[in-house]
C-alpha cells in the first residue's frame, strides 16, 4: 500500500481557518511559544521543550549548522517517539492531523513525516505560526473593520459584564474584551488569571469576531484602550471610538454593595489593598491616599468605595454622547435582566 502524502495548507485569508476537516491541529514548538500564542483549538505536542531548543541553538552558534542538525535530529527523534508511546497511541488509521511549527517547517516536518510513514493523512501549515499571526496583524492593526459596534457604557460598578453576559445568552452577538483580556479593566480588576500575552489576547479577538455575523451589531463594553496589561488593537479600538452607544446607569448607593460584593477577595486582605491604592498616589494627593489607607484600618469599606467610585472612577467618564440610557433602579439579577431587554429591543430597533 502506497503511503499518503504530506500536504500543504497555505493561509490566504481568516476565513481558511476553518479546520473541521482536520481531526487534531497539533503545534510542534516550544512551551514558551505555544504559551505566548497559538492558533486557536491547538495542541502543544514539541518536538523540542524549550531547554532543548536553547540547546540546538547554542549548538548551532558554537559548532555550526551541521553540528546543530545532527543534535536537533537525534533529540527530536527522542520527542517523537515519546510523543508517539503517549498521546497518538489510541489514533485510528483515519487520523488526520494537521501539525505546524514557527515557519521553516523543519520541525513540523519531522513529526509530519513519521505520521505519513504510518499512514495517516498529514497536513502542514505552510509558513506555520507565523502565516497564520500575519493574518491576524493584518485583520487587528492594518484594516478598517466594516462592522457595527454598539458600546455599552457608563459608570464603573453599574453591572455592565453581567448585562453583556445577559445579552449574549439571549442570542445578541457580544465581543466580551475583559473577558478575553482575563482582567475586570481597572486597578481594581486583576483576577486570580494569569493575563494572556498580547499576542494571545489578539488571537482570542480574532477568533470571536471571525465567527459573528458581520451584518449584525455587536455589542463592546466602552473600555480604555488597555484592559491590565494588554491593549486593544488599533483597527478595533477605531471602530469602537466611532461606534454609538447606550449608557447604563444606577444610584450611588446600589453600585458601592455591587463593589463589595464583587471584589469582595479585596476587602478580606487589607495588604493588597493597600498596596493597590498605593498605585493611585499618581492621580490623588498623599493626603487623600492616607485617608483611604485609614479606611482600610477601621473596615469601612464602604465609605471606602463609595470615595473611590466618586473621586477616582467617575470623573475619569466624562460626557459621551450616546443614543439612549438606561436607568436602573438597583443591581439585582431583575434589574440587570430588565435592562439587557431594554438595550436589545433599543438595538433590534434601531439596527
Amino acid at each position: 500500500m502506497l503511503h499518503p502524502i504530506i500536504t500543504k495548507l497555505e493561509l490566504k485569508s481568516l476565513a481558511d481557518l476553518e479546520f473541521g476537516n482536520f481531526d487534531e491541529i497539533i503545534d510542534v514548538r516550544s512551551p514558551a511559544e505555544y504559551n505566548e500564542d497559538h492558533i486557536p483549538g491547538a495542541i502543544n505536542l514539541p518536538v523540542l521543550d524549550d531547554q532543548q531548543r536553547h540547546q540546538v541553538g547554542l549548538e548551532h552558534k558554537l559548532g555550526g549548522p551541521f553540528s546543530a542538525r545532527r543534535k536537533g535530529a537525534q533529540i527530536i527523534s527522542e520527542n517523537i517517539a515519546a510523543i508517539l508511546k503517549e498521546h497518538l497511541a489510541t489514533r485510528d488509521k483515519d487520523f488526520k492531523p494537521l501539525i505546524y511549527c514557527w515557519r521553516g517547517g523543519k520541525r513540523s516536518g519531522a513529526l509530519a513525516e513519521i505520521c505519513r510513514q504510518i499512514g495517516w493523512q498529514t497536513t502542514v501549515l505552510h509558513g506555520g505560526y507565523k502565516s497564520y499571526r500575519n493574518l491576524v496583524v493584518n485583520s487587528l492593526y492594518q484594516n478598517t473593520y466594516q462592522i457595527k459596534i454598539i458600546l455599552l457604557g457608563g459608570y464603573t460598578a453599574t453591572g455592565k459584564t453581567e448585562i453583556l453576559e445577559t445579552l449574549e445568552s439571549n442570542g445578541m452577538q457580544v465581543l466580551n474584551l475583559e473577558y478575553l483580556a482575563e482582567h475586570r479593566g481597572s486597578v481594581f480588576g486583576e483576577t486570580h488569571s494569569i493575563q494572556p500575552s498580547q499576542k494571545q489576547f489578539e488571537s482570542r479577538i480574532n477568533e470571536v469576531l471571525r465567527c459573528l455575523d458581520s451584518s449584525r451589531p455587536i455589542i463592546v463594553e466602552a473600555e480604555s484602550n488597555k484592559i491590565g496589561q494588554v491593549s486593544i488593537p488599533p483597527a478595533l479600538w477605531g471602530s469602537m471610538k466611532n461606534a454609538s452607544r447606550i449608557n447604563v446607569q444606577a444610584p450611588l448607593e446600589a453600585r458601592v454593595q455591587y463593589c463589595l460584593q464583587k471584589y469582595s477577595n479585596l476587602v478580606r486582605n487589607n495588604e493588597d489593598l493597600n498596596l493597590l491604592l498605593a498605585r493611585l498616589s499618581p492621580f490623588h494627593s498623599k493626603t487623600r491616599i492616607e485617608e483611604w489607607n485609614a479606611l482600610v484600618k477601621s473596615n469601612n469599606f464602604e465609605e471606602l468605595v463609595s470615595q473611590l467610585l466618586h473621586y477616582h472612577y467617575d470623573p475619569r467618564y466624562g460626557s459621551k454622547d450616546c443614543i439612549d440610557t438606561i436607568t436602573m433602579k438597583d443591581l439585582t439579577k431583575v434589574s440587570i435582566q430588565k435592562a439587557s431587554k431594554n438595550i436589545a429591543d433599543i438595538i433590534n430597533g434601531k439596527y
